[in-house]
């Protein structure tokens, strides 16, 4: 069958290699609004192209992936309405991820644990409530500020104060802000599933923990991701927790493919929302290619096959692994679109 990969992100190469290697005929096309790049040049089994809307009628009784969630899904939206098999987020699932009040109101919404926060509208208002508190808060933007990297665990009111002072000294401007409540972290969990227009794709759940200090023993600046440690499990504490509470909401939205959950646990051992991933995350989603292909049968299902090595299996994931391991493919279960 025909698969039109949208990559937004250039992390699409290594599925579309997969699934032309499973017998598609696939078309990519590289997302490239600013600069020309020679990713995904040099493949014969690929086909790139330069405009997806022109490939469209192409695909119209195939499967159309697209990588990211932060453009295009309002207008791919649209081809839904016309029978496209999109697998993809919807505008209103990925605002729940990018707009992370958004995505914390859902949680509550869904009655899961959220840490006490207080918002505020500028980082000088934020800076006058710290000045009055006898503890430290955990700072976050609360918008759509693209920087998550200026979230900041402070150890206490000066340091907090001192570093919002750094933040407007700098020139840093934010309309919308949170102070939350800081949790005494045993560890930062993650869970995700397949989401289709049932639910949650059974007993296939990805559990992972992240790791984002530059070197290992907690040594350095925190990072984006260093590594993640994944899992997949049947079922999962978590999952119950954190994870099926989410799928009336995400049914209702629409959203089609990979879910994910961000979570604390605290030392009692009771989990906490951080936020969650409402796209093709990077590496739980690309990463899993390890694990999954997909097979895309012609109809309307997408035919997902998964072997794991052993129930316990767990591995090391990271960018330079994801091309250079590959895993043989057995027992099919499918998501109903």
């Amino acid at each position: 069958m025909e698969i039109l990969v949208i990559d937004v992100e250039n992390l699409g190469l290594d599925f579309g290699l997969r699934c032309a290697e499973a017998g598609h005929r696939v078309f990519l096309y590289r997302h490239l609004p600013k600069r020309k790049e020679r990713y995904g040049e040099g493949f014969s089994q690929l086909t790139l192209v330069d405009d997806w809307r022109a490939t469209m009628p192409k695909v119209k009784n195939g499967l159309v992936v697209l990588t990211g969630n932060f453009c295009l899904t309002h207008e791919l939206n649209r081809y839904r309405e016309f029978g496209f098999n999109i697998f993809a987020p919807t505008p209103q699932s990925a605002k729940i991820e990018i707009d992370r009040l958004a995505g914390m109101r859902a949680a509550e919404a869904a009655g899961l644990a959220v840490p006490e926060y207080h918002l505020f509208g500028s980082l000088e208002e934020t800076e006058a409530f710290a000045r009055k508190q006898d503890r430290g808060f955990v700072f976050k933007p609360a918008g759509d500020e693209e920087n998550k990297a200026l979230t900041y665990v402070a150890s206490d009111p000066a340091d907090l104060v001192g570093w919002l002072r750094r933040q407007i000294k700098a020139g840093k401007k934010m309309k919308s802000c949170m102070l939350q409540e800081k949790v005494e972290v045993l560890s930062e969990l993650g869970i995700s599933g397949w989401m289709g227009i049932d639910g949650f794709l059974p007993d296939k759940y990805g559990l992972s923990v992240e790791h984002k200090k530059l070197m290992p023993g907690e040594i350095g600046p925190s990072t984006g991701e260093m590594l993640t440690l994944m899992q997949y499990v049947e079922e999962d504490k978590l999952a119950d927790e954190m994870l099926f509470p989410f799928e009336p909401i995400m049914r209702s939205l629409g959203h089609i493919g990979d879910f994910s959950v961000g979570a604390i646990v605290d030392t009692s051992g009771k989990a906490w929302f951080l936020e969650v991933t409402a796209r093709c995350g990077y590496p739980a989603w690309f990463g899993q290619w390890l694990h999954i292909a997909a097979t895309l049968p012609t109809g309307c299902s997408i035919c997902l096959r998964a072997k794991i090595l052993s129930r316990s299996a767990m591995m090391f994931l990271s960018l330079w692994f994801s091309h250079n391991h590959r895993i043989r493919l057995s027992t099919t279960h499918r998501i109903r679109w």
